[in-house]
């Protein structure tokens, strides 16, 4: 049981140290420890023996694999089917996106849900972080581009402007996204203002297809 601790804290060391980390990280992470582990039977035996209402909230995975690898832990966190998933590059933090018409921002080590941005009734088909990861955009099927905070969770902007079902987006440094639909209809967005900065209607040849998906390759740092 003492390697078992032992392998437990050193797989685990950075987030149990992270001064964000939940009262009940240490609980959740048990939790996703192999059903054979004697430290989850540990951590079982005495939550069992605690009141209900002193027991730690822990999300309980429904697919949980019986091998120490917690990078391959599945949670379920939208009702419908997910459309979207980005990882912000500066941190832990998945956002996701799905027909249920929500955005979620997850801890991808513990799979809980650290806030829930949008709760619609259409579906929401991409989910970009900006290159530092504060801000996160989200694109609709309802012709919106929506960004918010990450931090906060604050919406910042809702950009309407496009002919057609949102189906890409993108970052062009931390101000300045793209999007695209399926109709081949392309708008650069300043995400501070909500303004429009250039837009671009593919010609009628070309295929919907194609203009499902946008990147930008960063030439400079000014933004």
């Amino acid at each position: 049981t003492l390697s078992q601790v032992r392998s437990f804290v050193g797989r685990h060391v950075d987030a149990l140290r992270s001064p964000s980390a939940a009262p009940s990280l240490p609980a959740q992470l048990a939790v996703q420890e192999p059903d054979q582990s004697d430290l989850l039977q540990c951590f079982r035996n005495q939550e069992a023996a605690k009141h209900p209402y002193q027991r730690w909230p822990v999300v309980e995975w429904p697919a949980k694999p019986q091998a120490v690898n917690p990078c391959q832990l599945s949670v379920r966190t939208h009702e419908r089917q997910i459309h979207a998933l980005d990882m912000r590059k500066c941190g832990r933090l998945l956002a996701s996106g799905g027909n249920d018409g929500t955005v979620k921002i997850l801890d991808s080590i513990t799979g809980q849900v650290v806030r829930t941005l949008l709760k619609h009734s259409v579906a929401v088909t991409q989910v970009k972080f900006s290159r530092n990861g504060s801000v996160v955009a989200a694109g609709l099927a309802d012709k919106t581009v929506r960004v918010w905070n990450t931090e906060t969770g604050e919406l910042l902007n809702t950009m309407k402007a496009h002919t057609g079902r949102v189906e890409s987006v993108c970052f062009a440094g931390n101000s300045t996204i793209v999007s695209c639909t399926s109709v081949g209809h392309i708008i650069c967005w300043d995400t501070k203002t909500g303004r429009e900065l250039a837009s671009v209607q593919l010609s009628a040849g070309t295929s919907p297809s194609s203009a499902m998906h946008v990147d930008v390759c960063p030439l400079s740092k000014r933004r």
